[in-house]
Protein backbone atom coordinates (compact mmCIF):
# COMPACT_ATOMS: atom_id res chain seq x y z
CA UNK A 1 0.00 0.00 0.00
CA UNK A 2 1.56 3.37 -0.77
CA UNK A 3 0.67 6.42 0.97
CA UNK A 4 0.87 10.08 -0.43
CA UNK A 5 2.29 12.08 1.90
CA UNK A 6 0.49 15.79 2.14
CA UNK A 7 3.00 18.76 3.44
CA UNK A 8 0.11 20.58 4.08
CA UNK A 9 -1.80 17.90 6.12
CA UNK A 10 1.51 16.41 8.05
CA UNK A 11 4.36 19.47 8.02
CA UNK A 12 6.57 17.23 9.74
CA UNK A 13 6.45 14.01 7.11
CA UNK A 14 9.28 15.86 5.50
CA UNK A 15 12.15 17.67 7.22
CA UNK A 16 15.49 18.70 5.51
CA UNK A 17 17.05 20.07 8.80
CA UNK A 18 16.07 17.15 10.54
CA UNK A 19 17.13 13.62 10.53
CA UNK A 20 14.21 13.19 7.95
CA UNK A 21 16.70 13.03 4.94
CA UNK A 22 19.25 10.83 7.14
CA UNK A 23 18.81 8.25 4.38
CA UNK A 24 18.31 10.26 1.60
CA UNK A 25 22.01 10.92 -0.44
CA UNK A 26 23.33 12.05 -3.91
CA UNK A 27 24.73 8.66 -5.23
CA UNK A 28 25.78 10.38 -8.41
CA UNK A 29 28.60 12.88 -8.77
CA UNK A 30 28.73 15.91 -8.26
CA UNK A 31 28.70 17.28 -11.46
CA UNK A 32 25.43 15.41 -12.46
CA UNK A 33 24.21 17.40 -9.70
CA UNK A 34 25.24 20.71 -10.27
CA UNK A 35 24.26 19.94 -13.86
CA UNK A 36 20.62 19.23 -12.68
CA UNK A 37 20.67 22.51 -10.08
CA UNK A 38 21.57 24.41 -13.56
CA UNK A 39 18.96 23.03 -15.69
CA UNK A 40 16.22 23.32 -12.98
CA UNK A 41 17.51 27.19 -12.38
CA UNK A 42 17.90 27.86 -15.95
CA UNK A 43 13.87 26.61 -16.72
CA UNK A 44 12.63 28.52 -13.61
CA UNK A 45 11.04 25.34 -12.59
CA UNK A 46 11.74 26.36 -8.41
CA UNK A 47 10.03 29.34 -7.34
CA UNK A 48 9.21 30.77 -10.71
CA UNK A 49 12.77 31.17 -11.05
CA UNK A 50 12.59 33.92 -8.82
CA UNK A 51 15.37 31.73 -6.22
CA UNK A 52 19.15 32.50 -7.00
CA UNK A 53 21.66 29.69 -8.07
CA UNK A 54 23.79 30.01 -5.16
CA UNK A 55 20.58 29.71 -2.88
CA UNK A 56 19.24 26.61 -4.86
CA UNK A 57 22.80 24.98 -4.50
CA UNK A 58 22.58 25.34 -0.57
CA UNK A 59 19.30 23.75 -0.85
CA UNK A 60 20.24 21.19 -2.75
CA UNK A 61 23.53 20.26 -0.28
CA UNK A 62 21.71 20.51 2.73
CA UNK A 63 19.25 17.69 1.11
CA UNK A 64 21.28 15.21 -0.18
CA UNK A 65 24.06 16.20 2.89
CA UNK A 66 26.84 16.72 0.09
CA UNK A 67 29.28 19.50 -1.04
CA UNK A 68 29.87 21.39 -3.61
CA UNK A 69 32.30 22.79 -4.31
CA UNK A 70 32.79 26.01 -6.82
CA UNK A 71 29.35 25.37 -8.73
CA UNK A 72 30.02 28.19 -11.37
CA UNK A 73 33.49 26.92 -12.20
CA UNK A 74 32.07 23.98 -12.61
CA UNK A 75 29.72 24.89 -14.78
CA UNK A 76 31.98 26.62 -16.97
CA UNK A 77 33.53 23.44 -17.64
CA UNK A 78 30.44 21.91 -18.72
CA UNK A 79 29.78 24.40 -21.07
CA UNK A 80 33.47 23.31 -22.97
CA UNK A 81 32.90 19.64 -22.97
CA UNK A 82 33.70 17.79 -25.86
CA UNK A 83 30.42 15.73 -27.31
CA UNK A 84 27.17 16.77 -24.77
CA UNK A 85 27.17 19.49 -22.24
CA UNK A 86 24.72 17.86 -20.84
CA UNK A 87 25.44 14.03 -20.12
CA UNK A 88 23.24 13.94 -17.00
CA UNK A 89 20.30 15.42 -18.81
CA UNK A 90 20.59 13.40 -21.57
CA UNK A 91 21.14 9.89 -19.13
CA UNK A 92 17.60 11.22 -17.09
CA UNK A 93 16.20 11.61 -20.22
CA UNK A 94 17.16 7.60 -21.41
CA UNK A 95 16.60 6.15 -18.20
CA UNK A 96 13.02 7.78 -17.85
CA UNK A 97 12.01 6.73 -21.09
CA UNK A 98 13.23 3.05 -20.96
CA UNK A 99 10.93 3.00 -17.36
CA UNK A 100 8.19 4.21 -19.19
CA UNK A 101 8.70 1.60 -21.99
CA UNK A 102 8.61 -1.56 -19.25
CA UNK A 103 5.36 -0.34 -18.41
CA UNK A 104 3.79 -1.10 -21.65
Amino acid sequence: MLTKINPEKNPDAISINGDGNKDISWTNSQNALIELIYALYASKSIAYGKIGIRKLALIFQILFRTPLNDIHHSFHRMKTRAGSRTVFLDQLKISLEEYMDKDL
